[in-house]
């Protein structure tokens, strides 16, 4: 099943993209200790890494593009541009000249969804043994799927829930205590008195979190197959897009980041040759 068709609500989605999705073969997987062993193995032979750094405006006017930043500014031949779909929309980057009319309206009628985890630990298991557990309930999209953490490593005692959409925005101005209570309450359906108190509690907020305000993209209504092409497309040569906005194919995936990343190193490389 795509992938936008799962976490997205439907009235939002279009009819005519949201199956172009690709996928690769082979069952799922987990990066043990986070994805950030991912980036860190990109990251080996880069040797100029600004943590703690955003950028404010690009200006692309001269021979050399002059990038500012919250605490300076860069000189560069070419810039990459891999800001997510919510900070684009959201012009929170200048650049000038300003972006081509093709490319803001490509950014704008391209969907940015809100997807967040929330991970319950507890002193012992008292689910089923299985990868996913999932519960049919009115909201579709709130804490009615779980992956089992113990059944991919037996250390965590864990459940990892989800909420997408604008219930995924909804839980963002719910407390701590009223998601948890929301998420204890589904699994009681379940599992009844089985359900013990949680020992860990932990929740990201993307649609509010400012280096990316949502999740991932989606071919939304206002979408049409071009929109992907004009996005994609480089501007003077100079300034460069690449992330899983950008792609079609792989939309909304970690590895459609990745490859659309390679996709636009190769046309820098090519200019220099």
């Amino acid at each position: 099943m795509s992938l936008t068709l799962m976490y997205d609500d439907m009235k939002y989605l279009s009819p005519t993209l949201y199956l172009e999705e690709k996928k690769f073969g082979g069952k799922d997987i987990f990066l043990a200790n986070g994805y950030d062993r991912l980036t860190s193995m990109l990251a080996k032979e880069v040797h100029d890494i600004r943590l703690n750094t955003s950028v404010r405006k690009v200006d692309y006017q001269g021979a050399k593009i002059h990038i500012a930043i919250n605490n300076g500014s860069i000189e560069a031949d070419y810039v990459l541009v891999t800001a997510s779909i919510g900070i684009l929309q959201r012009r929170a980057i200048e650049f000038s000249p300003g972006l081509p009319v093709k490319k803001l309206e490509a950014i704008d009628a391209i969907g940015f969804n809100c997807m967040n985890k929330y991970i319950v630990a507890f002193e012992k298991p008292f689910w089923d043994d299985t990868e996913q557990i999932f519960l049919a309930t009115d909201k579709k999209n709130k804490f009615n799927l779980f992956v089992n953490l113990h059944n991919v490593d037996k250390k965590q005692v864990a459940l990892l829930a989800f909420a997408c959409s604008d219930e995924a925005r909804e839980t963002e101005n719910q407390t701590d205590e009223q998601v948890l209570n929301d998420i204890l309450s589904n699994l009681r359906i379940m599992y009844g008195d089985k359900v013990t108190t949680p020992t860990y509690f932990n929740r990201t907020k993307w649609g509010q979190d400012p280096i990316s305000y949502g999740s991932y993209s989606y071919p939304s209504s206002n979408t049409k197959r071009h929109h992907y092409d004009d996005i994609t497309e480089d501007v003077s040569s100079k300034i460069f897009f690449a992330g899983e906005h950008t792609t079609i194919e792989y939309m909304g995936c970690a590895h459609g980041a990745y490859l659309s990343g390679f996709r636009e190193a190769d046309k820098i490389i090519a200019l220099q040759q």
